[in-house]
């Protein structure tokens, strides 16, 4: 089984790699059907802002986003199988947190 929680350090970034949300795994309940932050945004935002990491990657949505919040960076890279609302996507993240995405 995978952990629920992965840290990594890239370059001099300290990365959070998780599946949808930090916290209460009862915010997996969250509708997830508009793009790309679910039902509600706010509580999408309050959530990462709450966890006081520095950066998240996530995936869950298959939509992909850079979302810089006040103390917290929440980047989706999309879905290689083409399943968020673009259709297939992946991200190029820089040592120095530059990120670049790219639609196939």
């Amino acid at each position: 089984s995978l952990p629920m929680q992965l840290e990594i350090t890239f370059g001099n970034l300290n990365l959070t790699a998780i599946h949808y949300m930090p916290g209460d795994q009862t915010a997996m309940k969250l509708s997830v059907r508009r793009a790309p932050f679910g039902s509600d945004h706010d509580l999408y935002c309050k959530c990462f802002e709450a966890a006081r990491e520095e950066f998240f990657v996530v995936g869950h949505t298959h939509v992909h986003h850079d979302l810089r919040l006040e103390h917290t960076r929440v980047l989706n890279p999309g879905s290689l199988a083409g399943k968020g609302l673009e259709g297939a996507s992946f991200a190029i993240l820089s040592r120095d947190g530059t990120c670049r995405f790219v639609e196939l």
